[in-house]
């Protein structure tokens, strides 16, 4: 995620904060509380202003005015200092949004990018030489059935057609079972790895197709072992799928958690997982 995610991010919790402080503020007690030490606890004095010295003691049943009055204190201060964070935040995501240093050499004449060295590639030229990069896949048996996604691409599964397709319509450019090294187990072959553009990374997606089988199950909890070995991590740059006999994929779980990785896609709605498949042959 990255710096202007992260604002906007934090821009959003911080004004659901402010509203929910600012309704509760409007329900809260008159008054001021004063607490001293009492033994192991508290005793409590409600005070009609601040400077009052003493106040009137509250009793064990008026407990609940203490909590309000005590609640009040700090949805206040809560509601100030949200409010504060705020304006910064909006002042510095306003500042982003007038542009990256990234981006000034897409604002210079073409005679002069044609001659300068920029700071970091552009989205496009970054985009076009990985999608330029060439690989050996893994090797699909002949004899075995295979599937077609919209894209051309021959499949082992029903449910990788549906992801491929889902990524194709989304315009997420990905790779089919893309060789990656990792220490420990040597070269696998993900289903898909994903482009996240933003952050120029790849994800990488395992769809894990047969739980219900015990052997597979122990090949892919190891396989997901070695990921994290590899500083991977499920929810990061590790996206993981699954189904079994009985519970085919749910797109609409796949769609979120897409969602969750790629925060800036637009996703489209999708019919239960058992039409989509019923259309792949």
């Amino acid at each position: 995620m990255n710096l202007h995610q992260l604002v906007d991010e934090r821009i959003r919790y911080l004004e659901n904060v402010a509203v929910k402080k600012e309704r509760s503020l409007e329900h809260a007690p008159e008054g001021y509380l004063r607490g001293i030490p009492h033994g192991k606890g508290w005793q409590y004095y409600f005070r009609e202003s601040q400077s009052e010295r003493n106040g009137t003691y509250i009793r064990k049943a008026q407990l609940p005015l203490a909590r309000k009055l005590a609640q009040r204190l700090y949805d206040e201060r809560v509601l100030k200092a949200a409010r504060r964070e705020l304006r910064a935040l909006r002042n510095l995501a306003n500042a982003y949004t007038r542009g990256h240093a990234e981006e000034v050499f897409g604002t210079l004449p073409a005679s002069y990018q044609n001659i300068v060295t920029p700071i970091e590639k552009s989205k496009e030229d970054y985009l076009k030489e990985w999608k330029a990069i060439t690989f050996s896949g893994k090797a699909i048996d002949p004899e075995a059935t295979t599937f077609q996604s919209a894209a051309g691409e021959k499949m082992r599964s029903k449910s990788e057609v549906l992801i491929a397709d889902l990524l194709h319509r989304l315009n997420i450019p990905y790779f089919y079972e893309k060789p990656l090294a990792l220490k420990g187990l040597g070269i696998v072959h993900p289903d898909f790895n994903l482009l996240d553009l933003e952050n120029r990374q790849e994800i990488y997606w395992e769809h894990l197709g047969m739980l219900d089988d015990p052997t597979y199950l122990g090949r892919a909890l190891s396989k997901i072992s070695t990921y994290i070995r590899n500083g991977i991590f499920p929810g990061d740059r590790l996206l993981l799928t699954y189904e079994t006999r009985e519970q085919p994929i749910n797109m609409n779980i796949v769609q979120c958690l897409l969602k969750s990785y790629l925060p800036r896609v637009q996703l489209p709605a999708h019919g239960n997982a058992e039409s989509q498949l019923e259309g792949i042959s």
